[in-house]
């Protein structure tokens, strides 16, 4: 018998650099196709050795408009404790309606960054067509 959670999908918007191609001031940009009609249900962030100072935004890019999925534009990446997954808090429930051919996009700015690496983003799916 499956379990509530298998039919959903799990975005990686993660960065795949090491630290030494990540500086001061760079403004990273991750994409992802989603390919069906879908809810978002949690997003999640990790940092191995978190940023002194930046940001992340998760966003819904739908044509020329931008959407944050989070209740705030952005999440101070100085926050969370260095290899701990942090729940991100979600915006309201219609802009968590995700349509096949969106495109989901994670914006990490590093205004100062340490010497770690690793920083990860999951945004967690259920799909509303079967």
């Amino acid at each position: 018998m499956p379990s509530p959670n298998t039919g959903r999908l799990y975005f990686d918007l993660g960065m795949k650099v090491d630290n030494a191609d990540i500086a001061n001031g760079d403004v990273w940009k991750i994409f992802v196709p989603v390919p069906v009609d879908c809810v978002v249900k949690s997003i999640y962030l990790c940092e191995d050795i978190k940023a002194s100072a930046g940001t992340l935004a998760v966003q819904l890019a739908r044509g020329a408009v931008d959407t944050s999925l989070l209740t705030a534009a952005t999440y101070n990446l100085a926050t969370p404790t260095a290899n701990i997954g942090t729940a991100l808090v979600l915006a309201t429930a219609p802009h968590l309606n995700l349509k096949a051919g969106d495109s989901l996009r994670a914006v990490w700015t590093f205004t100062t960054i340490g010497t770690g690496d690793g920083f990860g983003c999951i945004v967690e799916v259920e799909p509303t067509v079967w």
